[in-house]
């Protein structure tokens, strides 16, 4: 209990702590927030917000997930696993257990702005995966959080992926077109030795939204988290800084970020990987698509406290219009020696002679423009299972049709 009230208390001290990237926000200008008021079904959802959960890689076919989690609004309509050994809740429920409560805050720490601390202090829902010792979950697990009548989304994910197991998560948040809103989330890894997480967030908004994600990864000996982030459509404002921390040894971490933004979109995103473990690695790629007005703000980082670490920064942006912008942020940060931390960024336009090749064989000028998108924004896929590798496909073919 004394543990709680000072968690509040650091929340509450925080709530006019401004995010050192990316634009503020007047939290106060949100004033609705409040559970579904209607108790709905999981199996009696809108035709329409089945349609729009798909579109984020969620689907009802139960033979091709090894679990889900629902959630509409701020209310957790589903939570089932289909498989022994993982273990889903809704937050509210699993922070009855002694042990999800002795996991929270410790990767994201609840003061870290005011978009976490708001998030502890209003936001009741998310969901909590527990992925137990040498359990390998073989088809994904599914979520989505969906905005479909409520002005504030806040919610808080934990996953804990104990020793020797595996599993691929596939979350994706969305809203309807006509809702105007702020999403706050939280989400808390926790990679015990030996396993993996696979990670895949996939984001689908409207002009009118803010997003703000926060998210922290803790990887011990030999665990592996890999991470894989895609906005498809336009957002008013987002900014993430995603932070992983590989703090045994060997242990690996690669994180990959696809960003389309148009109109007058405000964008910053970055990863920063930290290694803490000797002999750990780190990969960090973002891939930034830029049109209209938009601009984006393109960080990555990468820290060295351990011996015999390797690290690995790329970023890669693509301008499509004269008065769009995208800014390559790349840091590195060595405070010992035997390490080897590297960095490549690239800014352009697409090229006239590329076009111009493409037309000679026999593609219009906006075929070979759709090809070469398409070709700028595939997802490097790392071995992913089949039905991962599907989704991912498709949300490129998404990103080249919306632009």
């Amino acid at each position: 209990m004394q543990k709680e009230k000072e968690l509040v208390e650091r929340a509450k001290k925080a709530l006019s702590k401004p995010s050192p990237y990316g634009p503020d926000l007047d939290l106060s200008q949100f004033k609705s927030f409040r559970a579904l008021e209607e108790k709905v079904k999981f199996e009696d959802l809108d035709e329409k917000i089945i349609k729009k959960a798909e579109e984020v890689g969620f689907s009802h076919d139960q033979s091709i997930r090894s679990g889900a989690y629902f959630q509409l609004n701020n209310s957790p309509i589903y939570a089932k696993s289909r498989v022994k050994g993982l273990e889903i809740y809704s937050l509210e429920d699993a922070l009855k257990v002694e042990e999800v409560k002795e996991r929270i805050w410790k990767a994201v720490p609840i003061d870290s702005d005011k978009f976490t601390a708001f998030a502890s202090l209003v936001g009741k829902a998310g969901y909590v995966i527990i992925v137990r010792k040498g359990t390998k979950v073989d088809y994904p697990v599914q979520s989505c959080l969906f905005m479909n009548n409520v002005e504030v989304q806040a919610l808080h994910n934990i996953i804990i992926a104990e020793e020797g197991s595996s599993v691929n998560i596939v979350t994706g948040c969305t809203i309807m077109p006509e809702v105007v809103g702020l999403h706050v989330s939280i989400s808390e890894f926790l990679v015990v030795k030996n396993a993996t997480v696979t990670f895949t967030m996939i984001h689908s908004w409207n002009k009118e939204t803010h997003v703000r994600p926060r998210t922290a990864a803790i990887v011990e000996e030999g665990g592996e988290f890999i991470n894989y982030y895609v906005n498809v459509r336009n957002v008013l404002t987002l900014q993430l800084f995603p932070k992983i921390y590989l703090k045994g040894r060997n242990a690996r971490a690669f994180s990959s970020s696809t960003i389309v933004a148009s109109r007058d979109s405000l964008v910053d995103i970055g990863t920063e990987v930290t290694l803490d473990g000797e002999n750990s690695r780190g990969e960090v790629i973002s891939k930034s698509i830029s049109k209209d007005s938009a601009k984006v703000i393109a960080r990555g980082k990468l820290v060295a406290n351990a011996k015999y670490t390797k690290g690995h920064l790329e970023c890669n942006g693509l301008i499509l219009s004269p008065n769009s912008k995208i800014s390559a942020v790349p840091e590195l940060e060595s405070n010992i020696d035997n390490t080897e931390l590297t960095h490549e960024a690239a800014i352009g336009r697409i090229g006239e002679d590329e076009v111009n090749y493409l037309m000679s064989k026999g593609f219009s000028k906006e075929e070979a423009v759709s090809i070469l998108i398409k070709g700028f924004v595939a997802t490097r896929t790392m071995g992913l299972p089949d039905y991962l590798q599907k989704i991912l496909r498709s949300v490129d073919e998404m990103i080249v049709k919306v632009l």
